[in-house]
């Protein structure tokens, strides 16, 4: 055999991953990983047919042999050998999505490294790597040559101080910064924009100084153009905030908006900006510059229709001037015209851009529209592209803003580990650069997957601090954001009043600032709130309204939440054919947005919506059983064997009921509203089949410690209660989470009567 090829045993190595599959092992550096055995076995399945597309009927029929009829199981087990190539082989492209098709493991497979077995013939390893060593040694001794690439500059801009006494020129305080500030970002300037600044020093009780601001951002400088007359037009001047009154660059012309082109040039060279001049998309008309300008201060004012007309005029003259088009997009986003917005965007990316800043721009806004829209894989692929292309600016920061978005995109899908990575890897990039308002940012993103990771102890070290610096800060709209999230929490863990406190302060700030989009996010938390407090009319209400809002924003995740909440609420009112179609529209939201978690916890609700109904729900059943042991998530796990419980008892009573009761408990963790959840479920379940089970004797004290947060615990309290003390506790409970209302409400207990207790 000639030299440097090898046999093809079963033993390789794929990125960091030894593959032994006749040990069915995985391991790296000799430590052997836990891998299921469908993971195993669909993974040798891709390394055997690598290079070629594959459908998911083959791969069911290869590794599942036919044996499940869904195709859940696929998606789940590949997303989990994905994390396994991810996190532990370091390879982050392996397995490709081949739209309508299926996949493709696109990873090297080095059949050489099967430790003793398949060695290439012809080759003396020994050799093989002196030369390896060689070679690296080469390598390192070359890069210890090269100069370690300096930081790009990085800057802050105040908006321009307009010294001419000519209220005609006032649009050039916004547009004309703005037109330098956008000059030097395509030279490689990292700028703390003016808007930027503005938010920060904008504190609720005192001011702090630009200075003070640009320091939270790890700006370097402080920069304000000032605009003068002189005798044959005006003069644009440049001045550092820290260094005086001597301008640092001045430059002299006819009109504002080509002064601040000039200026924004004059200030790259001085600066040193790493990246040369774009050669497209240069506005060297006057009156074009004027009117981009222009448009952008009216779109600072919120005057929309204003800044649309400029822009369309923009287009009209200069079809091929790209940034009037994005920032165009931008505007038709804000005013809620989002398919509109996507199309101008698609077309951009069509388009031969020329201007790598212009093309990372997109490439993000592209992401976020593709992920409000649901369209998980395309706007990773987005936010991957981008990612690129910030690579070969050096714009350290933007490339910490993908890494961050891919982080939360990771989370969302269920990629726990590489979400976290990602996240902290974006917080260590902006503390090393000073820039603390980005840092918090981050944060909160990591906090809030931890929340959803149910890790509550780092989840509030992390949100807690992320709220202690935004608020600090004066940063009102993202104060909100993180209060919002540690409502959620409180909610969580039971702590109802805070919780509600918490989200209706946030819902204020929200108010003030004019966030719809927080909104409807805390709207949809408060309906949670108001389900925990056994108040289904206003939840279903406050629901509705976040429903509304999400539609509007076109935001598919949104949708599936807050109809999940509504189907909820109307169950609970018994309004079954309601719930049904609430139940229904989410669930398709879920897909549409391919979350596996949602599609589950949709179909557990109508499980129990038909056990309500006193229908059969066997086959629903039996398809929660394989998602959710497919899915391999402890939390699901416990919530179909307490349906499943559920439905076994109203058939016929089990022999070894209390064995099943045991196991049913020891998963479940008490401490968490879901685990009280499932309490409910199981004492509901004893409840209706005896309602002096001796075994509800044992959840009592269980419902108790929850009846003052949890409405369906206190109401279960009140109906089983075994004892005049529990028959106090149930009703102190229910008065304060419903007042009077409940008393109407709840059917007579048979040990409690609430006149009795009312001394």
């Amino acid at each position: 055999m000639a030299a440097g090829i090898v046999r093809k045993v079963g033993t390789y190595r794929i990125g960091r991953l030894l593959v032994d599959e006749q040990a069915r092992r995985v391991s790296v550096d000799g430590n052997e990983l836990p891998v299921q055995p469908k993971v195993f076995d669909l993974l040798v399945y891709l390394v055997r047919h690598a290079g070629e597309a594959v459908s998911q009927d083959q791969l069911l029929e290869a590794v599942w042999g036919r044996t499940v009829a869904s195709d859940t199981v696929v998606a789940v087990a590949m997303r989990k050998l994905r994390r396994l190539l991810e996190s532990e082989g370091g390879l982050d492209d392996a397995i490709a999505t081949v739209r309508g098709v299926g996949y493709r493991f696109d990873a090297p497979v080095d059949w050489a490294a099967s430790q003793g077995s398949g060695q290439p013939y012809g080759i003396d390893w020994r050799l093989a790597a002196l030369a390896v060593v060689a070679i690296v040694g080469l390598v390192f001794g070359l890069q210890a040559l090269k100069p370690t690439p300096a930081a790009p500059p990085r800057i802050a801009l105040v908006e321009l101080d307009n010294a001419t006494g000519d209220a005609d020129l006032d649009w050039a305080r916004a547009g004309g910064a703005a037109l330098i500030a956008q000059e030097l970002a395509r030279r490689g300037v990292e700028v703390v924009t003016p808007r930027e600044m503005d938010r920060l020093q904008a504190a609720p009780h005192e001011r702090i100084d630009a200075l003070a601001a640009a320091r939270l951002t790890g700006a370097e400088t402080v920069y304000r153009p000032r605009l003068l007359v002189e005798p044959d037009g005006y003069r644009l001047e440049m001045r550092s905030l820290a260094a005086g009154n001597e301008p640092l660059f001045a430059v002299s012309g006819s009109d504002p908006a080509g002064l601040s082109l000039a200026m924004a040039g004059l200030m790259a060279e001085g600066l040193r900006a790493p990246l040369p001049s774009p050669a497209g998309n240069k506005l060297n008309n006057p009156f074009l510059a004027e009117a981009y300008a222009r448009a952008f201060h009216h779109m600072q004012l919120g005057e929309f229709q204003a800044a649309r007309e400029l822009y369309d005029y923009l287009l009209r003259e200069a079809p091929d001037y790209h940034w009037a088009r994005y920032q165009l997009a931008i505007l038709l986003r804000n005013v809620g015209e989002h398919q509109a917005a996507r199309e101008l965007l698609e077309g951009l990316l069509a388009e031969s851009l020329n201007d790598p800043r212009l093309e990372a721009s997109v490439l993000t806004t592209m992401g976020n529209q593709y992920w409000f829209a649901g369209e998980m894989d395309q706007a990773e692929k987005a936010y991957l592209a981008a990612r690129d292309v910030f690579v070969k600016l050096g714009a350290n920061d933007s490339l910490a803003d993908i890494t961050a978005n891919l982080g939360m995109l990771a989370s969302s899908q269920g990629e726990f580990e590489r979400g976290e990575r990602l996240l902290v890897e974006a917080i260590e990039s902006y503390r090393l650069r000073g820039n603390r308002i980005k840092q918090a940012r981050a944060q909160h993103n990591l906090g809030y997957h931890y929340v959803k990771r149910g890790l509550d102890d780092p989840a509030m070290l992390h949100l807690g601090q992320a709220y202690e610096v935004r608020l600090g800060m004066g940063l009102r709209d993202q104060a909100a954001s993180t209060l919002s999230a540690l409502g959620e929490l409180a909610l969580r863990q039971g702590r109802l009043a805070e919780g509600s406190a918490m989200l209706e302060e946030a819902l204020a700030l929200y108010a003030e600032t004019g966030n719809e989009r927080g909104r409807g996010i805390v709207l949809a938390d408060l309906a949670h709130a108001a389900q925990r407090r056994g108040d289904y009319r206003q939840a279903r209400d406050l629901a509705t309204e976040s429903l509304v809002l999400a539609r509007t924003r076109g935001e598919t995740a949104g949708v599936a939440q807050t109809t999940l909440s509504i189907g909820r609420s109307l169950r609970a009112l018994e309004d079954w054919r309601g719930a049904e179609a609430y139940f229904s529209e989410a669930a398709e939201a879920y897909d549409f947005i391919d979350n596996e978690q949602g599609r589950i916890v949709v179909l557990a609700e109508k499980v129990r919506l038909g056990l309500d109904r006193g229908q059969e729900v066997e086959a629903l059943l039996e398809e929660l059983d394989l998602r959710t042991l497919a899915f391999d998530d402890p939390r699901l796990r416990q919530i179909y064997q307490a349906l499943f419980f559920r439905a076994g008892l109203s058939a016929q009573p089990w022999p070894d009921l209390e064995r099943r009761v045991d196991e049913l408990l020891a998963g479940i963790d008490v401490d968490t509203s879901s685990g009280a959840d499932l309490i409910v479920e199981i004492a509901a379940s004893l409840h209706r089949l005896d309602p002096g089970h001796s075994l509800l004797l044992r959840l009592n004290p269980m419902l108790a410690d929850w009846a003052p947060r949890h409405f369906p615990a206190a109401r279960l309290l009140w109906v089983t209660a075994a004892d005049q003390a529990s028959c106090r506790r149930a009703e102190n409970a229910l008065d304060d989470l419903r007042g009077e209302a409940w008393r109407i409400e709840l059917p007579p207990s048979d040990r409690c009567s609430p006149t009795s207790q009312v001394q």
